[in-house]
């Protein structure tokens, strides 16, 4: 760590032609993504996020990768567009405050899910984008650019990232960098 070596430079690869940029979430998805990297024809980068190893993975998390997930009692009032550690974090805020939404796994940077996020924009009309690279040309302003000039649905949207800035080499000084779980929740909170 440190204000070299905690770069993410997975965006300044995503943007290059004929690479595949992917950032798995979980160590299931980690699997699931390098078998599909392995025998993709073309060049896949893998970016993982070392803290995913040291987070609370249950066993169920090990058997099936999930890419779209819902939580909440009934339809999912927003959409959020998450990759990395931080699809962790937003689940773990949504299951503690109960909020109804519907998680949308950014794994593959390169091929964002246009079409999950269109349909799943359809119910919800809300967006919340949640990276842990810097927020300044990430790939939530690709996104959200993407959708807006579609115009084929009309909805608001947030985005959370890290502030543009080096990352502190000491460790505790390296979590304010990523968005936090009372951001999220002020995120969504403010999007109803």
């Amino acid at each position: 760590g440190g204000p070299t070596t905690g770069q993410r430079p997975e965006m300044l690869f995503a943007r290059i032609p004929g690479i595949r940029v992917i950032v798995p979430s979980t160590p299931a998805n980690a699997y699931v993504l390098m078998k599909g990297a392995l025998a993709h024809p073309g060049v896949t980068l893998v970016f993982e996020d070392r803290m995913i190893l040291d987070s609370a993975t249950q066993e169920r998390d090990l058997e099936v990768p999930r890419f779209k997930r819902n939580y909440g009692v009934g339809p999912p009032q927003v959409t959020v567009l998450a990759y990395g550690l931080m699809c962790q974090v937003v689940e773990s805020v949504a299951i503690e405050h109960k909020l109804c939404l519907e998680l949308l796994d950014l794994s593959n940077l390169s091929d964002p899910p246009y079409g999950d996020l269109h349909y799943s924009l359809l119910t919800t009309g809300r967006l919340l984008v949640v990276e842990p690279d810097i927020r300044f040309g990430g790939i939530g302003a690709e996104v959200v650019a993407h959708m807006t000039e579609r115009g084929a649905v009309a909805f608001k949207a947030a985005r959370l990232g890290a502030p543009r800035a080096t990352i502190s080499a000491r460790p505790d000084e390296r979590q304010l960098y990523l968005p936090s779980r009372e951001e999220i929740l002020d995120a969504v909170v403010a999007l109803l």
